[in-house]
């Protein structure tokens, strides 16, 4: 899914003192249902914006500035999209160079998925099993991985790609709040590429842990390389999403 629209939004004064306009690109995230436990939606738009208009930098983040996000909600109004207004900005990490995230509450997710500007599934490409490694008793336990590619995409401007992988578990199998966020964890990372490998991909370890901030309750997170993303795309195995 590229943008679904693009003009121009106005910055408060909040930021610089005065205010503003930015031209944006919005790009609804992908919505996907998780591969395990109930139908949970994750919602997210970007607006995209080029470095030479607007610079974190210098001027800072684009952070929880109504203006801005009010100027937003206007641009979805123009889609006709009634509850334009469900939007709030995201935390902190989820911002990035030249994009500000905004959390998509339900009511405007569906509208979206129903008028067929944003998909509503994303199915996993293999599934597989997984060992961690205690680190201090060097016990392992195996559980069940589905392992899912997050939005490849060319961002609408500056040529950049954003590429993850996620492994979903069961919860049942592995509880993070008892048994702790699988991070850093050698082995299940060796596993993980290893399953990658039997998918015939020559870049099959050209991935690393994300961020902790970027892990999940019943997900590990990993960011991927260049070679491997296109490897994906090439293969079908995942999207490209031009902007």
């Amino acid at each position: 899914m590229g943008s679904i629209i693009d003009g121009n939004v106005s910055i408060g004064k909040s930021l610089t003192g005065k205010t503003k306009e930015l031209n944006v690109k919005l790009v609804p995230s992908i919505f996907y249902y998780e591969p395990y436990g109930d139908t949970i939606t994750f919602s997210h738009l970007r607006a995209y914006f080029k470095t030479n208009a607007w610079g974190i930098t210098k001027e800072g983040l684009i952070h929880s500035d109504e203006t801005f996000r009010e100027g937003i909600s206007k641009l979805l109004e123009e889609l006709d999209l009634k509850h334009a207004q469900r939007i709030s900005y995201s935390e902190l990490i989820m911002q990035g160079q030249n994009y500000v995230d905004f959390t998509v509450e339900e009511e405007l997710a569906n509208e979206l998925v129903t008028r067929g500007l944003a998909t509503s599934e994303m199915s996993y490409i293999l599934e597989g099993t997984a060992s961690i490694e205690d680190y201090f008793t060097k016990e392992r336990k195996t559980i069940t991985i589905k392992l899912v590619p997050s939005m490849v995409y060319y961002e609408p401007y500056d040529g950049c790609v954003d590429a993850h992988i996620r492994a979903y578990f069961n919860t049942d199998e592995w509880d993070v709040k008892s048994e702790g966020l699988i991070y850093n964890n050698e082995v299940f990372y060796n596993d993980v590429c290893h399953l990658l490998k039997t998918l015939g991909l020559k870049h099959y370890n050209q991935v690393f842990y994300s961020e902790q901030g970027m892990q999940g309750d019943d997900f590990v997170d990993f960011d991927i390389d260049e070679d491997l993303s296109r490897e994906l795309l090439t293969k079908g195995l995942t999207i490209e999403e031009d902007g």
